[in-house]
């Protein structure tokens, strides 16, 4: 049994503990980030830089992008490599080809941030989208966002919900209608989530 003087210390430091990690200032020399992007590369050689560029662009302040180069045969790794000479918030990691769910584990694994998104290296990351996601997110303190997206085409989809959705509604909505939701770029995920996984 923990005398009760021991308890209320234990809280204290509990309570001055996330406060530090909270505190951006502080973050900076833990290399702790509010937002980590995590980008699987393997053979887009002819967009990699624009897309990568898309990512570092965001207006958000607070936020890495981790490149897992995934063997990819052409110069990816190579061109991931000459920006995050530019650009300290572009990490790249290089691995043996082990698909795109194993180089998203691994983003995630060697990740700083609070939050996660994933962005597929042939998508572009709209103006301001870490910036809706977070601001979202810290609204309504959910486990994870659902953004939209625009299609080659033009065509712009929205999520089909809006605010708290039940989980058991979600899967079986998602199996019922094949929903192009079922998906995991364009969501900000809280990482003690992905943890599990």
């Amino acid at each position: 049994m923990i005398p009760i003087e021991l308890k209320r210390v234990i809280e204290i430091t509990k309570i001055l503990y996330s406060s530090f990690y909270r505190n951006k200032k502080f973050r900076k020399f833990e290399n702790y980030m509010k937002i980590s992007v995590v980008i699987p590369v393997y053979k887009k050689e002819p967009c990699i830089k624009a897309r990568l560029e898309s990512c570092l662009n965001q207006d958000f302040d607070d936020f890495e992008v981790i490149a897992v180069d995934d063997g990819s045969p052409d110069r990816c790794g190579e061109i991931c490599d000459e920006l995050a000479a530019k650009d300290s918030r572009l990490k790249v990691f290089h691995k043996e080809n082990g698909g795109t769910s194993a180089a998203r584990k691994y983003g995630v694994e060697h990740s700083s941030g609070e939050y996660i998104t994933f962005v597929d290296a042939d998508d572009e990351l709209l103006p301001g989208a870490l910036q809706k996601l977070y601001d979202v997110m810290s609204e309504v303190d959910a486990d994870e966002v659902i953004g939209g997206f625009i299609q080659e085409n033009g065509n712009k989809t929205v999520a089909p919900w809006n605010g708290f959705v039940d989980p058991d509604m979600l899967i079986e909505d998602l199996l019922r209608t094949r929903n192009s939701f079922c998906v995991v770029w364009g969501i900000l995920f809280k990482k003690d989530i992905l943890k599990a996984v």
